[in-house]
């Protein structure tokens, strides 16, 4: 199915990923240029494909020191950066792919060091870090796009189960020279992880992101700087290598607004902008793919002719009321629905709510709403046809 099982940096480093008999990933290891392990994770993974624990394995620093990348500005700072490889000087080490592959490359036009990622065309990176809840952090990056398609820095806290309970998008500016990105806020109640994301539809450029932990509590920010005085000339030649065409054959939307919501979308990429980062298959992955007819952003989920499945389960409160809205439509007459389930701690079904997806050509919200009954531990959120449907912009909110 085109898996990646290993990547050699230039400077020897390497990563190895192993996979089950279902595509779900299992481990990934990291070594050094002698080939000795610096670190390893196991994942465990729920019967449906859903990713449920992660333990990490941590060689000894002494006998296996990681080569030096991006040795910061002031060497007095303690910062301690919780990212691998933040600065790219390791290439694409410790970080795993959520988009095409070919979109993204290593660049020489880099802020420090020597080393840059270039994203192009839907290329997505992320990190997931182990992180402590009601403790405060901040990521920065530095970034630069030449035009206007959808390109994002992103931090998320995520929960043990891998759902998202805060997220904080920051929208890259147009402009030749690189920026400084910084998002801040403190770890809700039961984060265990913290989600780094890159993401890109332009020429973009990404180095030096760091994440740490600060000491004071901070107010969530998102900070966007004025460019720097120093030009960077000519990102789109510069950044990645080989012959760069248009980023999308079709016109592309002018970019969203930064996200101000009133609400919080419990769902992780719930507008399949990231693809299908977060969502689980529970049909023929086959049948699902990604397309720019959308109700906003620059893309949306299709599922074709046969049984296309797609679903999330979110950790919820019994007795509060959620509700799950989509946008949809469909061509044909087959089967196709929105469903938002209520389920126990032995992922039993307590109550169910289904939407049947209208046929026709247009998008049409579907909204589905109720209380959590007693007992309720997760919700589910599912999208399902045996027709030609597409679906955007999911969000499941309480209240």
């Amino acid at each position: 199915v085109g898996n990646r099982t290993s990547l050699t940096s230039a400077n020897g480093a390497s990563q190895t990923w192993v996979y089950d008999s279902r595509n779900g990933l299992t481990q990934t290891t990291i070594y050094n240029a002698s080939g000795a392990v610096i670190q390893s994770f196991d994942y465990t993974l729920h019967p449906t494909g859903r990713r449920t624990q992660i333990t990490e394995h941590n060689a000894d620093p002494a006998s296996n020191p990681m080569p030096e990348a991006d040795p910061p500005a002031e060497p007095e700072s303690t910062v301690t950066n919780l990212l691998l490889n933040g600065g790219f000087e390791s290439d694409l080490l410790g970080w795993q792919l959520c988009g095409d592959s070919s979109h993204l490359s290593i660049s020489s036009n880099a802020t420090q060091g020597v080393n840059a990622l270039g994203i192009g065309d839907g290329g997505c990176l992320y990190q997931e870090v182990l992180v402590k809840a009601d403790e405060n952090y901040s990521l920065s990056c530095e970034a630069t796009r030449p035009g206007t398609p959808w390109s994002i820095v992103q931090l998320s806290f995520l929960d043990a189960g891998y759902s998202s309970l805060l997220t904080s998008v920051e929208q890259i500016s147009s402009g030749g020279a690189y920026s400084y990105y910084a998002l801040s806020g403190t770890a809700p109640s039961n984060t265990t992880y913290a989600l780094v994301l890159l993401y890109s539809e332009d020429q973009m450029l990404a180095d030096n992101c760091v994440l740490s932990v600060d000491k004071e509590p901070t107010a969530e920010t998102n900070v966007n700087t004025e460019p720097t005085t120093d030009p960077v000339s000519d990102p789109v030649s510069d950044s990645v290598s080989g012959p760069v065409s248009d980023p999308v054959s079709d016109p592309v939307p002018d970019p969203r607004p930064d996200p101000n919501p009133t609400f919080t979308n419990l769902l992780v990429n719930g507008g399949f902008e990231s693809e299908l980062l977060g969502w689980q298959s529970c049909g023929d992955a086959g049948n699902l793919s990604i397309t720019n007819n959308t109700s906003q952003g620059t893309k949306a989920l299709a599922i074709s002719s046969g049984v296309g499945c797609l679903y999330q389960e979110v950790p919820v409160a019994e007795g509060e009321s959620y509700t799950l809205s989509c946008q949809a439509s469909r061509a044909g007459t087959q089967w196709s629905i929105v469903q938002l389930s209520y389920l126990d701690a032995q992922y039993n079904s307590l109550s169910d709510r289904i939407e049947q997806i209208a046929t026709g050509g247009s998008f049409s919200e579907y909204a589905l709403s109720g209380a959590a009954p007693a007992d309720t531990v997760f919700a589910l959120a599912l999208l399902y046809s045996e027709d030609q449907a597409l679906v955007d912009d999911c969000i499941l909110s309480s209240g």
